[in-house]
C-alpha cells in the first residue's frame, strides 16, 4: 500500500475514535478500494472499519468487516474479541462463546478481561490481598450479581427494598425505639442484624442489617443485605460508616456534574462522550488536589469545585512575563489573594519534592 493510503487508513481510525465514526468509516472504504489484496495492513483496516460500523449501530456490518479480518489475521486475539463483542451485541450466544474460547487459547489474560466486562474486574493473582466491596443501592440487590459477588470473592453492601416481612423482624426495636423517642423528645435509632432470604429469588439466606428509627413522630426503617461477616463489621458501624458513606459519594458525583458540567454528553457517539467525562475527571483531580495540597488550612479547604472555580481561578490580575520569572499582580483589595499566593507556593514546593531525586 503506498505510504499515503496507509497514513489515510491511519486517520480513517483516529477519526472513529474521536467520536467522527461516519467520516472514519468513510476514509477506511477509501483505503481499503485502493489496497492491494495481499497488502499488510488490510486486516487492521477491516478491522477498524468494523469497529466503526459497531460504534454507528450496524452490527451486521460489523460482522462482514469483522469476519474479513478474522479471514485476514486468523490468530489475532483482538479480532477474536471483536467477534464475541458483536455476537454478544446481536444476542447470537452460541457464535459468542466460540470466539471467546478461541481468546482463551490464544490470549488467556485478554479473555479473562472480556468475560469480567459483565460486572467488573475480578483482582488479578499477582494481588492476592486487593479487597473489593462493591457498595450500591438496593436496585442492584440481584440474586445474579450477589451470587457472582460470592462466587468471585467479591465482598458487596446494597440497600435492600423494605417488605413487611422484613419490617416484622425489626418490630420490638421499633417498640422500642418509639417509646424511648417519645420519652426524650429526639429521634432514636436501634441496628438488628439477622439472616434472611425472599421467598422466591435467592438462592440462600444472606446476612441483613436493618436499622429501627423512629424520627419525626413515626417509623423510619431501612435495610441492607451484605457478605460481610459479624466478626468483620458490626451492624451499627456498617450502615453508619460503610453504607452512608455512598451518600457523599453521591455528593462529589453531583459537584463533578454541577460544578465541572460533566452531565453535558450531547455528542452523537457514545466514544465521544466517554472522553469528554475523562476530561472532566481529569479536571476534577487536578481540582482535588488543588485543595489537598494548596487550599489546606485555609478558608478554601472544605470548598467545593464550584466555589474554587469562581472564587480562586476565575479572577483577574495582571500578568507580566520576563525572561527569568512571571510576576501576577492582583488587585489590592481582592478577597482570595493571600489564599492564592498560599497556594501557588505550596503546589511549586510539592512539584520540587516530588521531582527530586530523594
Amino acid at each position: 500500500m503506498p505510504q499515503d493510503a496507509n497514513a489515510r487508513g491511519q486517520v480513517g481510525a483516529l477519526l472513529t475514535r474521536m467520536g467522527q465514526p461516519e467520516k472514519g468509516l468513510e476514509t477506511l472504504r477509501e483505503t481499503i478500494r485502493l489496497a492491494t489484496p495481499n497488502d499488510a495492513s488490510l486486516g487492521f483496516f477491516y478491522l477498524f472499519a468494523g469497529e466503526a460500523e459497531l460504534e454507528l449501530g450496524h452490527a451486521p456490518a460489523a460482522l462482514d468487516w469483522l469476519q474479513r479480518a478474522n479471514a485476514f489475521m486468523p490468530g489475532s486475539p483482538l479480532v477474536q474479541a471483536w467477534l464475541a463483542s458483536v455476537y454478544t451485541t446481536m444476542g447470537d450466544q452460541p457464535n459468542a462463546a466460540k470466539y471467546i474460547a478461541a481468546l482463551k487459547q490464544l490470549a488467556p489474560a485478554g479473555a479473562e478481561r472480556y468475560a469480567s466486562r459483565k460486572f467488573g474486574p475480578i483482582p488479578p493473582n499477582g494481588w492476592p490481598r486487593t479487597r473489593i466491596l462493591l457498595r450500591a443501592d438496593s436496585g442492584f440487590a440481584r440474586e445474579d450479581l450477589m451470587a457472582w459477588c460470592e462466587a468471585n470473592g467479591v465482598d458487596f453492601l446494597f440497600g435492600l427494598a423494605r417488605n413487611e416481612r422484613l419490617v416484622a423482624e425489626i418490630e420490638t426495636e421499633l417498640d422500642r425505639v418509639a417509646a424511648k423517642s417519645r420519652r426524650t423528645g429526639r429521634p432514636e435509632r436501634r441496628f438488628k442484624t439477622f439472616m434472611w432470604t425472599t421467598r422466591r429469588t435467592w438462592s440462600r439466606r444472606r446476612r441483613v442489617v436493618a436499622k429501627a428509627e423512629w424520627t419525626k413522630g413515626e417509623a423510619n426503617p431501612r435495610f441492607v443485605v451484605t457478605s460481610l461477616r459479624r466478626d468483620a463489621c458490626k451492624a451499627k458501624y456498617l450502615y453508619e460508616k460503610v453504607y452512608c458513606a455512598r451518600g457523599d459519594m453521591e455528593n462529589r458525583i453531583k459537584e463533578c456534574q454541577l460544578d465541572l458540567y460533566a452531565d453535558r454528553t450531547s455528542t452523537a457517539t457514545m466514544r465521544a462522550n466517554q472522553l469528554r467525562l475523562w476530561f472532566y475527571s481529569m479536571a476534577y483531580v487536578l481540582l482535588c488536589a488543588l485543595r489537598r495540597i494548596g487550599l489546606h488550612d485555609t478558608d478554601f479547604a472544605t470548598a467545593t469545585c464550584g466555589t474554587i472555580r469562581l472564587k480562586l481561578l476565575k479572577i483577574g490580575a495582571l500578568v507580566r512575563i520576563s525572561v527569568r520569572r512571571i510576576r501576577i499582580a492582583m488587585a489590592s483589595a481582592c478577597p482570595a489573594a493571600q489564599d492564592w499566593s498560599r497556594a501557588a507556593i505550596r503546589l511549586a514546593i510539592a512539584a520540587l519534592a516530588r521531582a527530586s531525586p530523594a
